[in-house]
Formats: C-alpha cells, sequence, structure tokens
C-alpha cells in the first residue's frame, strides 16, 4: 500500500489533485496531505477522477494497512 501522500502526488500534487477533484481551491487536499489521511466521503470522487484522468488507482489503497 502506498501512503496518502504518494496518491495525492500521483494526482499531481495537492493543486493537481484538487484540480483533478474540482475543488475551487487546494486547502482540502492540503489538509489531507498534512493529516495523512483522506476521509472516506471522498474516497469514491477521487476513484471517479482517476478513471476520467487515467490515473492508476484502486480504492483498496485508501485502506489502514492492517485491514488492506
Amino acid at each position: 500500500m502506498e501512503s496518502h501522500s504518494d496518491i495525492i502526488k500521483r494526482f499531481g500534487g495537492i493543486r493537481g489533485m484538487a484540480e483533478k477533484l474540482g475543488h475551487n481551491t487546494h486547502g482540502t487536499v492540503a489538509g489531507w496531505s498534512r493529516r495523512k489521511h483522506i476521509p472516506f466521503d471522498h474516497w469514491a470522487d477521487i476513484a471517479a477522477a482517476a478513471e476520467k484522468h487515467g490515473i492508476a488507482f484502486d480504492m483498496a489503497e485508501l485502506l489502514p494497512r492492517e485491514a488492506a
């Protein structure tokens, strides 16, 4: 499993991920990066953005290591 920071990098970094998710600012994604956690209620949006932009992604990557 990659870290949440690695997933954010795969989307082009904080600003790139925010843009791909359709966010007006990068603050939300910056918070995820700082906390090293992406809340569950955003996972489906991330999966949809990954598919739309051709980014390799599996929601299992967001699961805690113990659960994966």
